[in-house]
Parts: structure tokens; sequence; C-alpha cells
């Protein structure tokens, strides 16, 4: 069974770029403050006997991750999070979707994933603070880098995401 949220993921709804006017930008951020309220549901079944609810677990790879800094400050529900390639956005958000005002909430273990050279989110200016702004003790949260681009070895991601679900989570019975 794969949980999931519904997030927004049409590419108008992504940060502003120099050709679109601030109104638009702010507009695109109302939208995807509105669709993470209305769209946060996690798609399970919990009629299953045999799903245990108080291990879930947040995954997100690329854009899941970056989003991976709200989602789980406002989402009790997530007991550990595993960020694939996740970082800062270089333009800024209104406040209210502004990923350095949930970072700090994101209190659960978390795993970070990422490349050293990757051309969305480079360490220094954008993995590094990410991690560093994250609200979980220094023991609960992790970060690995791969000599990648803005990809991680398949293998690796599923060794260490296993891992660290495992670790947290406990085994799958």
């Amino acid at each position: 069974m794969n949980p999931f949220h519904r997030i927004p993921t049409r590419r108008r709804l992504r940060q502003a770029t120099d050709r679109r006017s601030k109104k638009e930008s702010q507009r695109g951020q109302c939208h995807r403050g509105r669709g993470l309220q209305r769209g946060s549901r996690i798609k399970l079944g919990y009629s299953r006997p045999d799903f245990d609810h108080t291990k879930i677990g947040y995954y997100g790879y690329s854009w899941g991750a970056v989003m991976g800094a709200i989602i789980p400050a406002v989402d009790s529900r997530f007991k550990v999070n595993v960020l694939a390639l996740a970082g800062m956005e270089y333009s800024q958000s209104m406040p209210e979707v502004d990923k350095i005002n949930f970072l700090p909430r994101v209190t659960q273990p978390t795993l970070m994933l990422n490349g050293h050279y990757d051309f969305f989110f480079p360490v220094d200016s954008t993995q590094i603070p990410f991690y560093n702004l994250l609200g979980a003790k220094k023991d609960q949260k992790k970060r690995i880098q791969f000599e990648t681009g803005h990809n991680v070895p398949r293998n690796e991601l599923i060794k260490e995401t296993l891992n660290w679900f495992d670790l947290w989570l406990g085994p799958v019975q």
C-alpha cells in the first residue's frame, strides 16, 4: 500500500521566474497553500486490520522532498521522513507557505539524500541550510551525499530509505 499526499504539481504553481509578475507569484503561492490544506489527506486503507496506523512515514523525491519541509510539519500522523533531493528554494515565498517557517517544526526523524553536484539544489546554498533548519534532534536526522547530480543511485535510494524506515518504524511484519 502506498500512502501519498495529494499536492498540486502543475508547473504554474512553481516559484516565480523572472518572466512572472509578483502578483502571479503570490497567486501561485496561495494556490499551493490551499492545496496543502485541502489536499493533505493520507490515502490509506484505514479499514484494513493489517495496517498499523501508528507507523506512517513520509517519503518525498525532488519536489516531494521540498514539500517535506511543510507536510510533516503540519501532519502529526507522520512518524519519520525520507527526503531525497531536497533543498531551499532561491525565490522568496509568502510567509504562510515559506519553508523557512515550517522546517523548524519538522521534528520527526529525517533522512536527507542528496547529490553533491545537484544543479537544482547546490550543497552549500540550499542543501545545508535546509538540513540545519530541520527541527529534528541531531541524533534523529542524517544527511547522505552521493557523487551525483539531481538524482540518487536507485540501489542506494532503496537501501537507505528502507534502513531508515526500519530503524524508526521497526521492520515490516
